[in-house]
């Protein structure tokens, strides 16, 4: 799978980072999904002020496409096929959680039948996680970049990898 980005902790500000950290790994798919009528999820965390793309972690032994189909049930309420590879990046984070070595798989994916309800975590209910359907990629592009002044680390990282992704959709739509 080809490469996006690779997102260090210089590229959200952070410059005093120590060079022995010690970093998780964990793996992740991420979908830019669209609907029937071409518009793209994206998931709102209301607590930050944030946009995301929907997906999240892969599970040990599971299957990429799998754990994507998985994200999205829980994510956005609905079942989605892959259309297509689109890449990965690669997150060296430092943040309020520690530090992550995060390589998320992205593809490009169609909802399948009805859109029903997520069902987030507890955790993605007390970020205010909800769904939007955005009209157009360049609009979805604006929202993911656009974060408040005194966002977390964590969220720089999301948007930077997510805009990435989104990017990397433009040549193909």
């Amino acid at each position: 799978m080809k490469l996006i980005a690779t997102i260090h902790p210089k590229d959200v500000g952070l410059n005093d980072v120590p060079v022995d950290v010690t970093y998780r790994e964990r793996r992740a798919a991420r979908a830019v999904l669209r609907d029937d009528s071409g518009r793209i999820a994206l998931i709102h965390g209301a607590a930050e002020q944030y946009y995301k793309l929907p997906g999240g972690g892969i599970e040990d032994g599971e299957d990429i496409a799998k754990a994507l189909e998985r994200e999205v049930i829980e994510e956005v309420g609905t079942k989605c096929t892959t259309d297509m590879e689109l890449g990965s990046t690669e997150e060296w984070r430092v943040d309020e959680s520690g530090a992550l070595h995060q390589v998320s798989y992205a593809y490009l994916a169609k909802t399948v039948g009805p859109i029903g309800t997520p069902a987030f975590t507890d955790g993605e209910l007390a970020e205010g996680f909800s769904v939007e359907w955005i009209d157009t990629l360049d609009e979805a592009v604006s929202l993911v970049r656009t974060i408040p002044y005194d966002s977390s680390t964590r969220v720089k990282f999301m948007t930077m990898r997510d805009a990435a992704i989104l990017e990397a959709v433009k040549p193909l739509l």
